[in-house]
């Protein structure tokens, strides 16, 4: 199975993200980035595997 890569051009203005004072700074959604990207299948080098 490959991966899906999401493509999301400007996130910083697109995306609505909840600010998060841990270790991550800021937690988008998936159904916010999957609506704003294109999804591109990659594929994986057989020795990454």
């Amino acid at each position: 199975m490959n991966p899906t890569i999401y493509i999301i051009n400007n996130p910083s203005e697109n995306l609505k993200a909840i600010e998060k004072v841990e270790v991550v700074r800021f937690i988008v959604p998936s159904t916010e980035w999957k609506f704003k990207g294109v999804p591109k299948k990659i594929k994986l080098d057989k020795k990454l595997t």
